[in-house]
């Protein structure tokens, strides 16, 4: 792949993984609109438009249906290429519906030639792929991290934003009423081991 001349990460992450999608338009406009529409949880619990977009009537070129409701059409391009932020307010409708599921099925015939390309882009966002099976994984918490800083207003390429991802078993765990946990009681009892001393 040619180096991409994007400055936000949204634009980079669509130009590398729009040829090794499958079953997507693969112009700019298209491919925004299918790829987000096959990754997002159709779940009906849409954000409601912040309050300057509810008060003003669309424009001509307002996206009044689907995922990309209340965008600007031809914003799709900008976003694509790279050369506009999605907004937040948009980035979190889409950072909480994201099904990274879906974007690992999509992503399932990435193959070994394109591993490289999608190594050097996955290790600015702290996500390391060394196996060419880990890389559908890798790709949709990659798009997670570009949703999650977009949301709060930032971006991972241009703000060199670090993706940490959450562990579900450290979660809800009561380490605040109880600090002197021991870190073998999180797992249960191993198998093998007594309490006797000798």
């Amino acid at each position: 792949m040619a180096e991409t001349t994007a400055t936000y990460a949204l634009g980079v992450f669509c130009q590398l993984v729009n040829p090794y999608i499958s079953g997507v338009d693969h112009h700019k406009k298209g491919f925004m609109k299918d790829f987000f529409d096959a990754v997002l949880e159709d779940d009906g619990l849409r954000n409601p438009l912040p309050q300057h977009h509810r008060n003003r009537k669309p424009g001509k070129t307002t996206i009044t249906t689907g995922v990309w409701s209340g965008i600007n059409d031809t914003d799709l391009t900008r976003f694509y290429n790279g050369r506009k932020k999605i907004p937040a307010w948009k980035a979190a409708e889409f950072y909480q519906r994201l099904d990274i599921s879906k974007v690992e099925r999509l992503c399932c015939d990435i193959s070994i030639d394109a591993l490289a390309d999608f190594q050097k882009e996955l290790i600015k966002a702290n996500i390391r792929v060394t196996d060419i099976s880990e890389l559908p994984s890798a790709t949709g918490k990659w798009l997670l991290s570009i949703l999650q800083a977009n949301a709060g207003g930032r971006d991972i390429l241009v703000d060199g934003i670090s993706f940490q991802p959450k562990f579900d078993i450290f979660e809800n765990l009561p380490l605040a009423s109880q600090r002197q946990i021991a870190p073998w009681a999180l797992f249960g009892p191993l198998e093998g081991l007594s309490n006797s001393t000798g």
